[in-house]
Parts: structure tokens; sequence; C-alpha cells
């Protein structure tokens, strides 16, 4: 009559699997850790907290040294910016007395502005001395344009003896426009170095003051110009 339950009594078993890698493997800790001595659980416990404060002090010191470096290199560019200020001052007056040396109308007057124009060169040889340490000591990645720049100004700078042996021998191989533009890129090539530093100090306070000490100097050369 009725339809028989089939394995009546029975217990059902599920069926049994080898579980997840996961658990597998916590369990053999747990059974290797059964078997291990106090000392070495004690020893166990305490190297989790000596590895956190490891890699938490690695992690500190590794921000103190870039913010050292970063620290290093601010101060190297606000150097190198005022060495650069400096020297467009001196070379300001380079250029004025070039410019009286090409003009003069007699024998005299040009020995006067000669001597004149050799009396600057110590001021400005100091400075560009000044300004090549701090250059030289500027190291690391630079943006590419910043990097031609500086070039650029080694180039000019390096040329400069010429310019002066030029202009001291009678001035008849150069013209007074000539000095000008020379004189003249030379101190705007450190006048975007000013501004150029300004940027990439990385304080916003000192990058501030060298924004408005650039921006004078610029200021100041706008009047030279116009003398």
């Amino acid at each position: 009559m009725g339809r028989q339950r089939e394995g009546a009594g029975e217990v059902s078993k599920r069926p049994t699997t080898g579980g997840a890698p996961g658990l597998s493997a916590m369990r053999g800790l747990v059974g290797y850790l059964r078997d291990r001595s106090i000392g070495f659980k004690l020893g166990l416990i305490m190297l989790v907290p000596t590895l956190a404060t490891v890699v938490v002090g690695f992690g500190a010191l590794a921000t103190n040294i870039s913010t050292a470096h970063d620290a290093d290199r601010a101060r190297i560019l606000a150097g190198l910016s005022g060495d650069a200020g400096l020297l467009v001052h001196d070379l300001q007056d380079e250029r004025a007395a070039a410019i009286m040396v090409l003009t003069a109308k007699d024998g005299d007057t040009q020995k006067t502005a000669t001597a004149t124009y050799n009396g600057l060169f110590k001021a400005s040889d100091g400075a560009s001395k000044d300004y090549t340490t701090h250059r030289a000591a500027l190291t690391g990645l630079l943006p590419p344009s910043f990097r031609a720049l500086l070039s650029s100004i080694d180039d000019q700078l390096g040329s400069l003896p010429t310019l002066r042996q030029q202009l001291v021998n009678g001035g008849s191989q150069i013209i007074p426009s000539t000095a000008t533009f020379r004189y003249g890129n030379l101190i705007s090539s450190l006048l975007a170095i000013r501004d150029s530093s300004s940027q990439l100090a990385g304080d916003s306070a000192l990058s501030y003051e060298m924004r408005a000490a650039a921006a004078i100097s610029q200021a100041k050369e706008y009047q030279s110009e116009e003398r």
C-alpha cells in the first residue's frame, strides 16, 4: 500500500571534499604550532609587532630622506637664484660700461671708459664663481627646459672673456648693438633661471620670496635697457 522509504533507519552521509587550500594550510599551521614549545610560540608572537615596527620605521626613514633631499634642493635653488640676481646686477654695469667704450668720441674718453670697464670684471667674475658653485651642486631630476637653460648660461659665461677682450682691444671687431645683444641675452637667461628656480623650489613661502625677487630684477632690467 504505502510507498516504503528507501534506506529507512540509515544515517545520510554528505560527500566529503578535500576542503579549500587555505583551510588545509591553516589546519597544517595549527598542527605545527601545537607541537612547538612555549618559548617558540612567544617568540613568534613577539616577531609580528617587531616586523611592524621595522616596516613603519623604514617608511618614516624614507619620508625623512625625501624631505631632507627636497629641503636641500630648495636651498640650492634659492642660492642659485640669489647668485643669478647678483650676477645680473654686475653684468648690467658691465654692459653700460661696454657701450661707453664703443661710443667714445676720442682717445682719452675711450681710455677712461676702458679702465672703468676693466675695473668691473672682478665683481662679475666673483658673482659668476658663486653662481657656478651652486649650479654644480644642483643634482637630481630636473626639467629638460631647465637643464637646457643652465647649459645655455654655461656657454654664454664661457664666451664672456672673448667678448671682453674684443671690447678692450678697441672694439674694432664688434659694434654696440652686438655687445648689447650678447650681454642682454645672458642677462635674460639668468633672469629666466630665477623665475624657473622659484617654481622648482617646492616650498611655497620660499617660492613666493624668490618670485618677488625675480620680479624686482626683471623690473630693474627694463629700466637698465631704457638708459
